[in-house]
């Protein structure tokens, strides 16, 4: 089964409208820096050699400047790099917070009862707990599922619970 059509879900198209948010060539980003990123993130059930650490890093250096504002936004509530670099970002209170990646079982979901999008197994979204800068990253099979995902919960979760 096939979550989008593969024209659709591919990001080499980078002048596109995410949610509410209209990205392009020439948009202002400012660049994040992949490197000070994954150098200063931690890791919650996963480690640098996790297959799905090493494929979301992968996916990270392939993505324009835009996805990568659209992602960092996702993971932390802010699209923007902090000063002096991934070390000083701050979560809740203003404490001390590294970016976390946390590994989450497929079945996972954070809604009461156990039932959010209906989504399971490989396709589950990832989700966040943008408070304490921690991306929710599923164990995915494969690179192709973990791009997907994380494709579709970019287009579709960066604005959160905004209504338009």
């Amino acid at each position: 089964a096939v979550l989008c059509e593969p024209a659709i879900c591919r990001r080499r198209d980078t002048s596109r409208v995410v949610g509410h948010l209209h990205i392009g060539r020439g948009s202002g980003v400012a660049a994040i820096d992949v490197h000070d990123w994954r150098a200063n993130a931690r890791y919650d059930g996963y480690d640098e050699q996790s297959p799905q650490v090493r494929w979301l890093w992968r996916l990270v250096h392939s993505f324009t400047p835009d996805e990568r504002t659209l992602l960092l936004k996702f993971a932390t509530g802010s699209g923007r790099m902090p000063v002096g670099g991934f070390a000083n970002l701050r979560g809740f209170g203003s404490a001390s917070s590294p970016f976390t990646v946390q590994r989450t079982p497929l079945s996972f979901s954070s809604a009461v009862g156990g039932v959010a999008s209906g989504r399971v197994g490989a396709y589950c979204l990832p989700t966040a707990a943008t408070c304490f800068n921690t991306l929710r990253l599923p164990e995915y099979p494969t690179y192709e599922a973990l791009e997907e995902a994380v494709t579709i919960a970019l287009r579709h979760g960066v604005e959160g619970f905004a209504f338009g």
